[in-house]
């Protein structure tokens, strides 16, 4: 299989490979599309993604040791235990989309205008991330850790379950909707009535 062998590969499709544990190393994959494709567990170190989306793929526990993503999408993608934080961070540009997203992190990353819409995140981490105008709209964000991260003009319009401090984080333009804002000033100890 072509995905395999080749050390460049460019403008191909996908559709359901299954490659859980493969380890892909050093491999250059530009304008690629991977549809229902099981990459379970698999390594990529020192991979290069350049205009590639992901659509109902299985991303669960992949590792990207280094892996550069640079405008990558994921769309209705299942993903599990996924470290962002250990891609290369020169260059990342990615979007989530419907997406299932658990134990994930996402710290120490520059994330601005990040797409995350319809996604469900769980029990996953932001910590000392740059969320500049990223879009959480329509996500829940249940069990999440945001913390210390910059997340002025982001939007979290039609979100539900987030919980972090508007102190340690920096909220100005954000956007957000009542009731689910409220929520916010439970650290103040504020009684709010109905």
């Amino acid at each position: 299989m072509d995905l395999f062998k080749e050390t460049e590969i460019d403008n191909k499709e996908f559709e359901g490979i299954e490659a859980q544990n493969f380890i892909f190393s050093g491999k250059e994959i530009t304008r690629c599309t991977f549809k229902n494709c099981d990459l379970s567990r698999a390594i990529f170190t020192n991979v290069n993604f350049e205009d590639c989306s992901f659509e109902a793929c299985n991303l669960s526990l992949i590792k990207l040791t280094k892996a550069r993503l640079n405008e990558v999408s994921f769309k209705d993608c299942k993903i599990l235990g996924v470290d962002f934080s250990q891609c290369d961070k020169l260059i990342m540009d990615i979007s989530f989309n419907n997406c299932q997203i658990s134990e994930s992190n996402f710290s120490q990353l520059d994330l601005k205008k990040t797409k995350f819409t319809g996604s469900t995140i769980k029990h996953s981490n932001f910590i000392n991330t740059n969320l500049f105008q990223t879009d959480f709209s329509d996500c829940n964000l249940q069990d999440t850790t945001i913390h210390n991260c910059d997340l002025r003009n982001s939007n979290f319009r039609g979100a539900e379950n987030y919980l972090f401090s508007p102190v340690n984080n920096r909220v100005k333009g954000a956007k957000f909707q009542a009731p689910e804002v409220i929520e916010l000033l439970t650290e103040f100890g504020i009684n709010i009535q109905y």
